[in-house]
């Protein structure tokens, strides 16, 4: 992926994919690691499910070059012998489905996988979102839980749909989910969701998955119209920022957007303020933060202390932190 956007020496690429090809068992199958992040991983997946999981994701990545291609029937195999139907964790089923499209996109043997991914999807009654969600206490091959884990998953859902080209209407649905999921700061709270979201956003663009056509959305605060924007069928990825900051005021304050042709177009609103900090015993996050400082006046040229504090708050260990 990176040799996409950046010089990469094509025997590293190379060298790397001889050396996991070697790595793999007589079955076509990779053998997961015993230790750090496999431990919990998938929620405890063991066995036949993690040993499914790790060779669907190393295949996905070694297999879909042209220059592996002979190497691919054994863990076809391997990947096969599972019946879509015994596939519970959704993450572990779309990570199968690429790794089966990743030689050949038009791989009939994908398509009862991709037929349970179709049939495991959540979706909201107006048929706008249509996501998939992680079993309960369940990880992705990178620790990602809750929020962060639904988004992994329904990003790699929504790759393996467009390289397939089925199910265009969930797909599209899927799309507007993941970007009516960012955060603030535009991103998706974690690196791989961010980095498998941006993925699946620009692998659908141009893409016919319905819906296409110019979208008005009518920007109101407090019920008054304060703009009126115009997104061409062929601008559908441009960002369109407002700033509304000369709007507000004291008080509550109700911004309303309006989209007459049920496109289902994506927005994010964001909000920035500052407020006295309560301190951290008055947090209530699973980790609280405190910076002090030896002083508070800092002549210019002069270096200042500043002493972090960070404090798990709840009851167990919280893996792979970075601070």
């Amino acid at each position: 992926d990176m040799a996409r956007v950046h010089d990469v020496d094509a025997q590293v690429i190379e060298r790397t994919r001889r050396w996991l090809l070697n790595q793999r068992d007589t079955d076509g199958s990779w053998a997961p690691e015993n230790h750090k992040m496999h431990d919990d991983a998938l929620g405890g997946a063991a066995g036949d499910d993690a040993r499914l999981a790790q060779t669907a994701y190393i295949a996905w990545a070694v297999l879909g070059d042209p220059a592996a291609a002979d190497r691919a029937p054994l863990t076809f195999a391997y990947l096969k012998s599972r019946n879509p139907a015994s596939i519970k964790n959704a993450h572990m089923l779309a990570l199968v489905c690429n790794a089966l499209l990743a030689v050949d996109e038009h791989n009939a043997d994908a398509a009862p996988y991709l037929d349970r991914l179709e049939a495991t999807k959540h979706f909201s009654g107006d048929g706008k979102f249509a996501w998939w969600e992680q079993p309960p206490g369940g990880r992705t091959t990178f620790y990602g839980a809750g929020a962060s884990g639904n988004i992994e998953t329904t990003a790699l859902a929504a790759l393996a749909l467009i390289r397939a080209g089925r199910y265009p209407d969930t797909t599209r649905q899927a799309l507007t989910w993941l970007t009516a999921q960012k955060d603030a700061n535009g991103t998706w709270y974690s690196t791989q969701a961010t980095v498998l979201s941006l993925r699946a956003l620009l692998a659908g663009t141009g893409k016919p998955l319905g819906g296409d056509g110019e979208r008005v959305v009518e920007v109101r605060v407090n019920g008054d119209l304060t703009e009126t924007l115009r997104i061409p069928a062929d601008q559908a990825d441009v960002l369109k920022q407002v700033d509304l900051s000369s709007r507000l005021k004291t008080g509550k304050q109700v911004l309303t957007l309006s989209e007459a042709s049920g496109a289902a177009v994506g927005f994010q609103a964001s909000f920035r303020y500052n407020e006295p900090d309560a301190g951290l015993a008055a947090r209530k996050d699973p980790f609280a933060f405190e910076l002090t400082y030896d002083r508070t006046e800092l002549p210019v040229g002069e270096q200042i202390q500043a002493t972090a504090r960070v404090v798990n708050q709840t009851m167990r260990a919280a893996p792979m932190v970075m601070v």
